[in-house]
């Protein structure tokens, strides 16, 4: 195969195609451009509040200095708040203070009075100025003891408990000793000195006492409207096993009591500046683009894509040289697209032809050679026998034909003119091969010769039948290489009538010549 060596040819470039992520590498059939799109936004100014804390700010914050207002105060504290710009600082008196844990019960013990009795005309028990309701659990108290105390009449003498007694009372619910207040009244004529022990618990038990004191009374009164009262809180108690409960605090003035710890402490607060925190909000606009109107750039953020002009190229040598009948010129031309050779040449003659290719808009001339051996034998046929196919299928039948009719001797003296004269014209066969002083003997040599050549070949392809159909003209140059077979292309086109009556006339030929031939031979001889 020929290597296309020759001038190489290019089209113009084709327009631009549309853009596109894919990334081709460029060479010289394909031009490139790029270009970089950015995505484009827009900002918006956002507040996002009034904050103090302005050293801390997350990414894309900002403060406004000149956009403030002062906060809420801060909660008191005990500690004394670091000076700030700006800042606002209050300070005050406040109390802590603590209860002891509550109580429930109130124990008499320790029971002494004249004549071997201690009477308690009432007994009432006070939350702060509320009157609290009891049940009362008694030894050695007189039957109708725990009613008496508690009926609210006061100069009556119905309940009374025995000396070395003792009673509880039980005020059903707990409460602070320091709000507990207890109305004791007492009534007895005798001079001996009247002795009671008063405890409070938060349990029944009596040992567990968180306060307790034990009182005498040396007092005596002769009639009932003169019953003694004594008021009695757990502040004139003593504290045995008291426990105070978690300090709380208030801005009021508290009294302390044995019973309730209060502590005097100083307190501050501040509020301070709070400055307007703000952002930018960023929009992006759809897609990616070189520029864009009232937009900022988004640096960071893009895509590269690409746009390609395309063309084609052709490579053609100036002069093609042929110099055999088995040619095919696309072996002589590389090209990137489909092109059209253009121009007329004659196979069979050798000869310049000046032909042309057209490629796209390119119309690109070259030199054509014809250059064979075999066309320097100057005989010729007419064009109209050549450039034709010989079908094999119908060729084969009448190729026996003409073999049985040779075999068979069908051949009568009175054709041998004629058809020689037809095998002499259609051969063209010149003075120089075949003269009038030729002798018998030449002439039958010569044609014998020919006859062989023809038989020989009418067999082959009898046996080669069902094998590709040769051309008629190649057929002849293989049997007198003094032909010249012309490219098909010269030849005009046909209708298929045409084309078998001129395959029927170029069988009659052959025909013609073999029979002719063999009729010669035998005159001669």
């Amino acid at each position: 195969m020929p290597t296309t060596i020759g001038k190489t040819y290019y089209t113009e470039y084709s327009d631009y195609s549309d853009y596109t992520k894919d990334n081709i590498t460029e060479n010289e059939l394909i031009y490139k451009e790029e270009s970089i799109r950015y995505k484009w936004y827009f900002e918006e100014k956002v507040g996002l509040g009034y904050y103090t804390d302005i050293d801390n700010l997350n990414n894309n914050e900002y403060v406004d200095y000149n956009d403030w207002i002062y906060g809420e105060f801060s909660s008191w504290t005990d500690i004394i708040p670091l000076d700030k710009e700006g800042r606002i600082l209050e300070e005050k008196i406040a109390y802590k203070y603590a209860f002891m844990e509550k109580i429930r019960y109130i124990h008499f013990s320790n029971l002494q009075g004249s004549n071997g009795y201690i009477r308690f005309p009432e007994i009432e028990v006070y939350e702060n100025n509320n009157k609290l309701k009891y049940t009362v659990y008694c030894e050695k108290c007189n039957d109708d003891f725990p009613m008496y105390i508690a009926n609210n009449i006061y100069n009556e003498n119905y309940s009374y408990v025995e000396n070395g007694g003792y009673f509880r009372i039980d005020l059903g619910d707990y409460f602070y000793p320091n709000d507990i207040k207890i109305k004791l009244y007492l009534y007895d004529t005798g001079g001996v000195p009247k002795t009671y022990k008063i405890t409070l618990t938060k349990n029944e038990i009596l040992d567990e006492e968180l306060l307790s004191k034990e009182f005498t009374d040396y007092r005596a009164v002769n009639t009932l409207d003169n019953v003694m009262l004594n008021e009695i809180g757990a502040n004139d108690l003593n504290i045995v096993n008291g426990k105070f409960e978690s300090f709380s605090e208030t801005d009021k003035y508290i009294k302390p009591t044995k019973t309730l710890l209060v502590t005097e402490v100083k307190k501050y607060r501040f509020k301070d500046m709070m400055y307007n925190i703000y952002t930018y909000i960023k929009t992006y606009a759809e897609d990616y683009h070189e520029y864009l109107d009232n937009y900022t750039k988004d640096p960071n953020n893009f895509i590269t894509l690409y746009r390609y002009k395309y063309r084609d190229k052709i490579i053609v040598p100036e002069n093609i040289l042929i110099d055999t009948y088995e040619f095919n010129l696309d072996e002589y031309i590389d090209s990137t697209d489909e092109y059209k050779i253009v121009g007329d040449f004659d196979i069979y003659k050798n000869n310049n032809y000046e032909m042309k290719i057209i490629f796209k808009e390119l119309q690109i001339p070259f030199n054509l050679q014809v250059q064979i051996t075999e066309n320097e034998i100057t005989h010729e046929v007419d064009n109209d026998d050549i450039n034709e196919n010989i079908e094999e299928n119908k060729s084969s039948n009448e190729k026996e034909t003409i073999e049985d009719d040779i075999k068979k001797g069908k051949i009568t003296e009175d054709i041998y003119n004629d058809n020689l004269n037809i095998i002499l014209e259609n051969e063209k066969i010149t003075d120089d091969i075949l003269l009038d002083d030729f002798s018998a003997i030449e002439k039958n040599v010569f044609l014998e010769n020919k006859q062989t050549n023809i038989i020989e070949d009418i067999k082959e392809n009898i046996e080669n039948e069902n094998k590709q159909n040769i051309k008629y003209d190649e057929y002849l140059n293989h049997n007198n290489q003094n032909i010249i077979i012309k490219e098909k292309n010269d030849k005009p086109n046909n209708t298929n009538n045409e084309n078998k009556h001129n395959r029927k006339i170029k069988l009659s030929l052959i025909f013609i010549a073999v029979t002719s031939t063999i009729f010669l031979n035998k005159r001669s001889n």
